[in-house]
């Protein structure tokens, strides 16, 4: 390998573990998961002899993994096989100068889209509210007409009680009547 095929980094475009860690809130931990769960979908991170090192390309992934894990709420390999198939497209057709602005820009889009999909959860929450509390009305009135079925039954037993006594009292002859 030759020194002209090692591609040239700047030392303040390389990230540590700690570094994106601190930036996307992340504990080290998670982002080393994160980081082979990525290289199980095809992503590929560069190393060196003492493991792997980020750049702020690598950085624009893990905010995009984050937040679809945390918006979507699907496990990580999930996750990274999204972030890692949207990324291959992108930079399919693109130059890498290219690539860093169009996976921020889709980073803002997969932000809004995430905003999206949490309005439509507050809407569903309100929807399921709504229900519960229809449903408690409709407990409430059947109870209600429980009650007013109860009540009319009793009232039509006593009226079928005072006719059988009005019919008993016609059968008895006028002059028992006073007995």
């Amino acid at each position: 390998m030759n020194e002209e095929d090692i591609p040239i980094i700047e030392m303040e475009d390389i990230l540590k573990t700690k570094e994106i860690a601190d930036m996307t809130g992340l504990a080290q931990s998670t982002v080393r998961k994160y980081a082979q769960e990525l290289e199980k979908a095809g992503y590929t991170f560069k190393k060196d002899e003492t493991g792997r090192y980020y750049t702020k390309e690598d950085l624009v992934i893990f905010t995009q993994l984050k937040e679809v894990r945390d918006k979507a709420g699907i496990k990580v390999e999930h996750a990274a096989d999204v972030v890692v198939t949207q990324y291959k497209r992108t930079t399919q057709s693109m130059s890498p100068a290219e690539t860093t602005t169009e996976m921020e820009s889709q980073a803002i889009q997969l932000q809004h889209t995430m905003q999206y999909i949490q309005k439509l959860e507050e809407a569903l929450q309100q929807q399921q509210d709504m229900i519960s509390k229809l449903e408690g009305r409709l407990e409430r009135q059947e109870k209600r007409q429980d009650l007013r079925d109860e009540s009319l039954t009793q009232v039509l037993r006593e009226v079928a009680e005072t006719k059988k006594m009005l019919a008993a009292s016609k059968e008895k002859k006028w002059y028992e009547f006073w007995k």
